[in-house]
């Protein structure tokens, strides 16, 4: 949910919709753990939410023109940036945790490859 969460804030930032809204969605926040199965997000629909959320995002991002990459603003941590600078942000944090899937797969003894939809091999 967390990283729904995330491409949500980013969609509110560049003036697209949010990809998903749910009352469990918004508890799913990193300031506020998960303690029991009751609250946790259906793994099914959850992966499925955030796979579907891809491409909203990619079609949101794409239509932003250099100049609107460019504008100044705030940064959600109160920096100077832009939404080019958010943007670089949101990608690195959406792979760190990838990386920390891929260890706690490792650990697990899974693959600790992470594959996109329809993908058969890791690249």
């Amino acid at each position: 949910g967390h990283l729904v969460n995330v491409q949500n804030g980013v969609m509110r930032l560049i003036g697209a919709p949010p990809v998903w809204e749910s009352e469990q969605l918004q508890a799913a926040r990193f300031d506020h753990p998960i303690r029991s199965a009751d609250e946790a997000i259906d793994w099914d629909e959850l992966v499925a939410r955030f796979n579907a959320s891809r491409d909203v995002c990619l079609a949101a991002i794409g239509s932003l023109t250099d100049d609107q990459l460019a504008e100044k603003m705030v940064d959600p941590f109160g920096n100077d940036s832009t939404p080019a600078g958010i943007l670089g942000l949101l990608s690195t944090h959406q792979w760190y945790h990838a990386g920390q899937l891929g260890m706690a797969r490792r650990a697990a003894g899974l693959r600790t490859a992470i594959l996109a939809p329809g993908q058969k091999a890791p690249l």
